[in-house]
């Protein structure tokens, strides 16, 4: 994320609260979520004309909630380098899960 990103992240989220933007931040998630199941369920019933739309979708659900993710972090003072750390370990925990699958 580029410094004028943030700048408009912390605007936002300062505009808006902690409060209001943990609801939003539900809000954009669920709505991700939503449409992933959605993609799921068509892909696995060979509906593939309707995939590039849901794709669009995702893509904006994600933008949405990176938005809301950045506003929590900076709402919570939240440490990124201890996230970074935990993001880490946590990619390093899955790898070494895929190794041990074979």
């Amino acid at each position: 994320m580029n410094e004028k990103d943030l700048i408009k992240i912390i605007n936002i989220a300062d505009h808006y609260g902690e409060r209001k933007q943990v609801i939003k931040s539900i809000e954009e998630y669920a709505e991700l979520i939503q449409v992933l199941v959605k993609y799921s369920l068509i892909k696995n019933k060979d509906y593939d004309d309707q995939a590039p739309g849901l794709i669009a979708r995702i893509k904006e659900e994600i933008a949405d909630t990176y938005i809301m993710t950045a506003q929590l972090v900076y709402l919570l003072s939240l440490d990124m380098g201890h996230i970074e750390e935990l993001i880490d370990r946590k990619l390093d925990r899955q790898l070494e899960r895929i190794a041990n699958e074979h």
